[in-house]
């Protein structure tokens, strides 16, 4: 078998851990049950739980494992608490963020561009904002809903649907909002759009999600899988690099998009 269906495996074991290995956890259905043991080569389902015999050539390949298996819990136990706190950090560096493009360094970061006069009042804004967010809140619901399924219909793993599909569905607003104000030249504005995009959701949405699991009982960490860090610090280290210089051409563009395409397909097969 091969390293890369040796990780599948044990995302596919991992995610049921996180759902089911826990006090108070619902048990798994029978039907469950007989599609996740169809996917996992040697076990089966039965007694409602899944099952699997391991068989060793000798006592020193046995403590080998169960060695093994005492570390994983471990490294587990300590996978919670860790994030909690790393969690509770990044929330505080987004309000220190916040602090510093909002009111101490303000105009650091106006992009260089006159402001346009105001077309709208402020209620009209706030509830325009408002209803957006609500009917977002709907469809993104609706979104998350239908992926498990699709997935299923169509062969493809979680993981490539939550970081590829869902990703590019759910920000399509200000993916286009960047490449509309890329289109006018406004370089600064359309940075500005995707780099915060992607601090709200590192440093807001997932420590939020990190601490609200706990108390809805479905406890989730911060531990990501090797080809998910290394997608991360290519990103990050791909930004510092266009950003830094100042400037920008089609070839860069191609050679990004060309980054995201090997980084997709990487995820397809995971």
């Amino acid at each position: 078998m091969s390293s890369a269906h040796h990780a599948q495996l044990d995302t596919k074991l991992l995610a049921l851990a996180a759902m089911h290995c826990r006090a108070g956890a619902p048990r798994l259905g029978t039907d469950e049950l007989a599609a996740h043991a169809a996917v996992l080569p040697g076990w089966t389902s039965g007694g409602g739980a899944l099952a699997k015999s391991f068989a060793f050539a000798n006592y020193h390949e046995t403590l080998v494992f169960v060695n093994a298996l005492a570390w994983i819990a471990h490294r587990e136990d300590l996978a919670l608490p860790l994030s909690l706190v790393v969690a509770v950090v990044l929330l505080m560096v987004y309000a220190a963020a916040l602090l510093f493009s909002l009111k101490t360094h303000r105009h650091l970061l106006g992009g260089g561009h006159e402001a346009e006069p105001a077309r709208w009042t402020t209620r009209r804004a706030v509830w325009t904002l408002v209803a957006a967010g609500a009917a977002t809140g709907v469809v993104s619901e609706v979104l998350v809903g239908s992926v498990e399924e699709v997935g299923h219909a169509f062969g493809v793993g979680p993981v490539f649907m939550g970081v590829v599909v869902v990703a590019v569905l759910g920000n399509a607003a200000e993916h286009a909002a960047a490449v509309l104000m890329a289109w006018k030249n406004q370089m600064d504005a359309a940075l500005s759009i995707c780099l915060a995009s992607s601090l709200q959701v590192a440093l807001f949405v997932t420590p939020v999600l990190v601490l609200l699991s706990v108390p809805l009982g479905h406890p989730m960490t911060l531990v990501f899988s090797a080809i998910e860090v290394v997608a991360v610090a290519v990103a990050v280290g791909l930004t510092g690099l266009l950003t830094l210089n100042g400037e920008s051409n089609w070839l860069e563009g191609v050679q990004l998009l060309a980054v995201y395409a090997i980084l997709a397909v990487t995820f397809y097969f995971v």
